[in-house]
């Protein structure tokens, strides 16, 4: 890579995004001339990428329906958040399973597989 003395390791972290290979965002990084320096796509919502650090790049990233483009400058990390993401307010009527009673009070807790 041309400037091998500047390269910064970015870690690009995309929040509400899926577990292993569920729901992931595709991305595609360009440079200041419009190469493709990066293509492919997130694990568990993270990128970890070499770039130049005195180069201005342009993020492309995809995910379902939503696509944004977003310049930015190789830093530490770079924390993004889609609109689209996998978070959903659910309403529940329980029932007792002997009796076939409302549970009218306790907790409950949901999480991704």
């Amino acid at each position: 890579m041309k400037g091998d003395g500047d390269i910064k390791k970015t870690i690009i972290k995309f929040l509400g995004i899926g577990n292993d290979n569920r729901y992931q965002v595709n991305i595609t990084i360009y440079d200041s001339k419009c190469n493709i320096v990066y293509k492919g796509r997130t694990k568990n919502g993270v990128l970890e990428v070499n770039l130049i650090r005195t180069q201005v790049y342009k993020l492309e990233a995809t995910f379902l329906n939503e696509e944004i483009w977003i310049p930015f400058i190789p830093q530490d990390k770079l924390m993004l958040r889609l609109q689209n993401n996998l978070t959903h307010n659910i309403t529940l009527l329980l029932s007792d399973y002997y009796y076939n009673l409302p549970i009218e009070k306790g907790e409950i807790t949901l999480w991704q597989k």
